[in-house]
């Protein structure tokens, strides 16, 4: 991410295997690390090392500037965690700790309340928690984590999330299977309807569907543009691509959008 606002603007990236040698046969689930540098180019600097898989990372400049990340864990298991830290790596904690979330994803900050929205693969689920950790809550469920059968379901994974604060929506991606072809891409409001919970709640649009493999979201709130990254197959796979999502269609019709790249 591009964190402008200081004398030069900078990249906090993530590193999935460094390829550390060792005798541990799980160590290249464990090899990965968070790094900066700048964007005109040069050597990344490691901030922290030694992290299970991390996934997704977002920089906020507010209450001096933080790091926010999402670790998936060993394969398989319910040991995800989400962490913190400074801009410069230091102060790192847990705000969701292994066994409070499974495989978290694409990690998305509403820096004006204080709120940190994570999509869980495995688990099945978008949370919800303040910043520190607290008032942890689970807004879309869309099957049971424990149950293998749907765990094994892609087309039950939450993987990429952004937020359009400004309206009061979150939208959401499903990868669906490799080469499937049923990908798609959920919106529904942040805050849960009167009544209903996570499970059962009616207020959940499809507005794209039949996508190859959809991942990582982004939203330009102001210009109503949405933004993703599809890691499927050729042609429409293997993209970034972009939708003015300020129109509304009718259920079961997809918003046209464009392939940027």
């Amino acid at each position: 991410m591009d964190v402008k606002g200081q004398k030069t603007s900078v990249l906090y990236v993530l590193d999935w295997n460094v390829g550390n040698e060792t005798d541990d046969p799980k160590d290249p689930f464990s090899s990965g690390r968070i790094a900066v540098g700048s964007t005109t180019g040069g050597t990344l600097k490691t901030l922290v090392d030694h992290e299970q898989m991390p996934d997704s990372i977002i920089v906020s400049l507010e209450k001096g500037g933080y790091l926010v990340w999402t670790l998936m864990g060993y394969p398989g298991e319910n040991d995800g965690r989400v962490q913190v830290s400074r801009l410069d790596g230091t102060g790192i904690h847990d705000i969701y700790a292994a066994g409070e979330i499974h495989t978290p994803k694409q990690v998305a900050v509403d820096s004006k309340n204080c709120k940190l929205y994570i999509c869980d693969r495995e688990g099945l689920r978008v949370h919800r928690s303040n910043l520190d950790g607290s008032e942890k809550e689970v807004l879309v469920q869309r099957g049971d984590w424990r149950d293998s059968t749907q765990t094994e379901d892609k087309s039950l994974h939450c993987v990429g999330i952004c937020l359009d604060v400004q309206r009061g929506k979150l939208y959401w991606t499903r990868k669906g299977p490799s080469k499937g072809g049923k990908g798609r891409i959920y919106r529904t409001n942040i805050s849960l309807p009167t009544g209903q919970t996570a499970r059962d709640r009616d207020d959940i649009e499809l507005l794209f569907d039949n996508l190859p493999e959809p991942i990582d979201l982004e939203m330009d709130a102001d210009s109503q543009m949405l933004y993703w990254t599809d890691r499927g197959d050729f042609p429409n796979g293997n993209t970034l691509n972009r939708a003015d999502i300020s129109t509304v269609v009718a259920p079961g019709n997809n918003l046209a959008y464009t392939i940027l790249a």
